[in-house]
């Protein structure tokens, strides 16, 4: 057994009697290259222990006592024609619980099939082509010079080539092709360091910087001494890596399964490109575990705990979902202000109540169905469904009960919550608290380009909703109509006439400073309407690359660099993988990432029939503005035909409240959720015509403009 684990250096583990399951650990201490050395192992062992995991550290030479166990770890570099692959082959054949399990290692050994599966499901990499004896001569027109020339199987660096010359490419390819049929050619993207994700079950693990040998265009350099052999290694917490990094390491490896993965990217301006995906990712001591130290090692263990527990108590194994298709569930966010019980000021402690409520700052609250969560600033709390819905009936009545049970919680606080689209008098250079706890780089990033501290950003408040598609061909249908439905949206759910302490003239004041807040870089924002597109690959290249592109220069770490830097255009596709891993049969949405706005929401229409000029434009005189005099004079006369004749009408003064008279706070208290609104037909900017009532929408007393 490892030669009695590294010759009786450490103890024992514990006694059979206390150890719910049994795992070998697969480690071979003589090899070159260690996806874990000795420390690593023994603070494997370690945190097995403590879950009461009987372990053994095994070689190749036990191959035979592999049934004995509940459980294998590869902890060696895995390779197809190697007796890692035979040991994982037979340990999911006698139903252990493997990582790295045999079809992970035959997806990531076989670099031509990573190069295929990534570009047929669009995950960006450099340009690729894979070479045959047959087209030879099309390396250099198709990639340019210098390349990189890959064998099939390679790892660590090894059966990599560099070719700076046609001459180099060829001779380079033809000793390759001794060895394999096919050989991968990719263009070179020279970086100061590689990203590498580390995924485990689906979610990220850690993040790290590998850096160029000295002097050197790999990580590492085998044609030097050992001092100068390794770059270094930079490890950081995963909510300060990039966003697109991590989404796009992400959805990578989520495409081979839900194991443990070591996804190697670069990152060149607003490119974010992966490498490959490995099986079998180096967790080394002081390196990978710098962060997070020993809850690395208990959080891998965990999962075999988990799946231990599922498989003892008869559970099949967690199945990702196939992806939801068009309109067969719908994701529901709403976003309410914080504000004094008395005053109604806003209260810029979200952070405290969903301290009171975990013991801990954390970005979201998960209550079974619902989910709490933070945004930008500080006066504002998100309430969503933490699933897919099926449907939205009972939706309203589930959302009031949360919205009571955040009241009380708010009790202690003197505070309660506050419908409507943007408050009434807040003041956003006095009142601005942005959020200072997890991913708050990314709103650091959001304030420093673009200043938070307006109404357009700090005075926002929104109902999401997050409409599925499955693939392209569903995308392009519900892009088509979104486009046509946004426009309509103000004439139904305006709600914020008054900013400032006075009305403005406009009945969706908050769609009028919306569609400016990204000024400095007018891409962001572009028409408000998104442009057509009929794919997502379009839509990536039409929409979301103009903005990645103009936003490098003021964001040079790639902070904003990922889908949600789109939130000020009024909807962005929602992948159809809308789940977290969790329980099986439950879907979950996708985990809200700050500034993130998901696919296909009612958000940000253009205001009623007028067309959005660019933001450096002056706004349109007043009797032009939605709500303007003509606009509303004859809106009018159409929305009295609507209500039936004078005997069933109220009379035109109790029907009329004046736009400049009216208060977003005045009259009874018609919402669901704490202070009311008087409210308004967003056509003829009357308060309380029948038009104007949603009935059964998830948030009466609140309509988002």
């Amino acid at each position: 057994m490892a030669s009695q684990f590294f010759a009786g250096r450490r103890p024992s583990t514990r006694p059979r009697q206390v150890e719910r399951y049994d795992l070998a650990i697969l480690f071979d201490p003589k090899a070159t290259d260690l996806s874990s050395d000795a420390k690593a192992i023994e603070r494997f062992v370690e945190a097995a222990e403590a879950l009461r995991i009987g372990t053994e550290v095994i070689t190749k030479e036990d191959y035979d006592q592999v049934a004995e166990f509940d459980a294998l770890f590869i902890r060696e570099t895995t390779s197809v024609n190697h007796h890692t692959y035979r040991f994982a082959r037979r340990a999911a054949a006698e139903g252990l619980v493997v990582i790295d399990d045999p079809e992970s290692i035959l997806k990531c050994t076989n670099k031509v099939y990573l190069a295929e599966l990534l570009d047929q499901r669009h995950i960006p990499t450099p340009k690729t082509l894979i070479v045959h004896r047959d087209n030879i001569d099309q390396i250099v027109p198709v990639l340019g010079l210098p390349c990189i020339l890959k064998q099939p199987d390679s790892a660590f660096s090894q059966g990599v080539v560099k070719a700076s010359t046609a001459a180099e490419a060829v001779s380079g390819v033809e000793a390759l092709l001794e060895r394999s049929d096919l050989v991968i050619a990719q263009e070179f993207l020279p970086t100061p360091f590689d990203w590498r994700i580390g995924i485990l079950d689906r979610k990220p693990l850690f993040a790290c910087q590998y850096f160029m040998a000295p002097k050197h265009w790999q990580i590492i350099n085998r044609h030097t001494d050992e001092d100068n052999r390794y770059g270094r290694v930079k490890t950081l917490p995963v909510e300060l890596a990039p966003r697109r990094v991590v989404s796009t390491a992400l959805k990578a490896a989520n495409l081979i399964g839900d194991g443990l993965y070591g996804v190697d990217l670069k990152q060149i301006g607003h490119r974010c490109c992966v490498i490959e995906v490995n099986d079998n990712p180096t967790i080394q001591s002081g390196f990978e575990d710098a962060v997070l130290k020993d809850t690395l090692y208990t959080r891998i263990l965990e999962v075999f705990l988990q799946r231990l527990e599922r498989r003892r108590q008869g559970l099949p194994r967690m199945i990702r979902p196939s992806p939801l298709g068009l309109f067969a569930a719908t994701g529901v966010e709403l976003e309410y202000m914080i504000v004094d019980a008395d005053s109604l000021d806003v209260r810029p402690l979200s952070d405290e109540l969903i301290r009171a409520l975990t013991g801990a700052y954390r970005s979201d609250v998960d209550r079974g169905p619902f989910t709490w969560s933070n945004e930008l600033v500080l006066h504002v709390l998100e309430f969503k469904t933490t699933d897919p819905a099926p449907s939205l009936r009972g939706l309203a009545t589930a959302f009031q009960a949360e919205v009571a049970e955040a009241n009380r919680r708010l009790l202690p606080f003197a505070a309660r919550l506050l419908p409507t689209a943007m408050h009434p008098w807040m003041d956003p250079a006095r009142e601005t608290r942005l959020w200072p706890h997890e991913y708050s780089p990314v709103y650091a990033a959001y304030d420093r380009i673009f200043g938070c501290a307006g109404h357009g950003w700090s005075n926002l408040q929104s109902l999401h909703l997050n409409l599925p598609f499955a693939n392209d061909h569903e995308f392009a249908r519900l892009h088509a109509a979104t486009r046509a439905l946004l426009p309509l949206l103000p004439a139904l759910a305006a709600s914020s006439p008054i900013v400032d302490g006075r009305p403005t003239g406009w009945l969706d004041h908050r769609l009028a400073v919306y569609r400016t807040n990204s000024a400095r870089l007018p891409s962001v924002t572009g028409q408000v309407i998104p442009e057509p597109a009929y794919s997502r690959a379009e839509y990536g290249r039409n929409i979301l690359e103009p903005m990645y592109r103009d936003i490098a220069p003021w964001d040079p770490e790639g902070t904003l660099q990922d889908e949600f830097l789109n939130s000020p255009r009024s909807h962005r596709p929602l992948r159809p993988r809308q789940h977290r891993d969790s329980r099986p049969g439950r879907r979950r949405m996708p985990r809200r990432r700050p500034g993130h706005r998901s696919a296909h929401r009612g958000r940000s229409p253009r205001p009623h029939g007028r067309t959005l000029d660019p933001p450096h434009h002056p706004p349109a005189p007043r009797h032009h503005r939605p709500g303007g005099d003509a606009d509303r004079r004859g809106a009018r006369r159409r929305c009295r035909r609507r209500a039936g004749p004078p005997s069933s009408r109220r009379s035109r003064s109790s029907h009329r409240t004046s736009l400049r008279g009216a208060h977003p706070l005045a009259g009874p208290d018609r919402g669901t959720a704490g202070l009311g609104q008087t409210r308004r037909c967003g056509t003829c900017g009357l308060a309380g015509h029948p038009s104007s009532r949603m009935s059964g929408a998830p948030h009466p007393g609140s309509p988002r403009g």
